[in-house]
């Protein structure tokens, strides 16, 4: 709201609010132009690849003056709480106090351990994969136990859920079930 009559300032008064326009403009002018300071970026387990190292090393070379921490979290929690700057996730969120941006299109796709293969065969079907095999359950992307298959989010049974990629990475390896990813 603004008041109704005009705002009369004494000589003093003005004198001091251009003093400090003055001097906020002068610290402005001196602001390294290059981008700099300390940034937190978590990166979820999709994300942990020779390829996309690649993307950091490019961004340390462009941007010397920045000082990147990784760390292994996606939570977007972990934005709103102040522990981390960005992350760079695979999980869907609708938060409207968070500006997301598409980086890539990634495509997840079942894989199995030859052991599991030989000891379980192939599923065909979708249905033979619901009916006959076991699945490795990420629970920071399918907490509901769901994959989506075909376009479609289906349910799917496990018998080992996790929150750690490299544990389910080890689990498929070692041939206790399928993977999504």
């Amino acid at each position: 709201p603004f008041p109704d009559e005009p705002v009369r300032l004494t000589p003093e008064e003005a004198r001091q609010i251009l003093q400090a326009v003055a001097n906020a403009a002068l610290k402005l002018s001196h602001i390294d132009r290059d981008p700099h300071g300390e940034v937190n970026v978590g990166f979820s387990g999709i994300f942990e690849t020779q390829a996309f190292a690649e993307h950091i090393k490019e961004f340390v070379e462009a941007y010397p003056k920045i000082q990147l921490n990784s760390h292994h979290d996606m939570s977007p929690i972990s934005v709103l709480e102040g522990k981390l700057d960005v992350v760079v996730s695979e999980m869907n969120v609708h938060d409207p106090s968070l500006i997301k941006e598409p980086l890539c299109k990634a495509t997840r796709q079942v894989y199995a351990a030859p052991t599991y293969l030989k000891k379980w065969g192939t599923p065909q079907t979708i249905e033979e994969l619901l009916k006959q095999h076991h699945c490795l359950i990420y629970t920071k992307v399918s907490p509901d136990d769901t994959w989506t298959l075909n376009g479609k989010k289906t349910k799917v049974p496990s018998h080992y859920r996790s929150n750690s990629p490299l544990q389910l990475r080890h689990a498929a390896y070692a041939g206790i079930g399928l993977i999504w990813s």
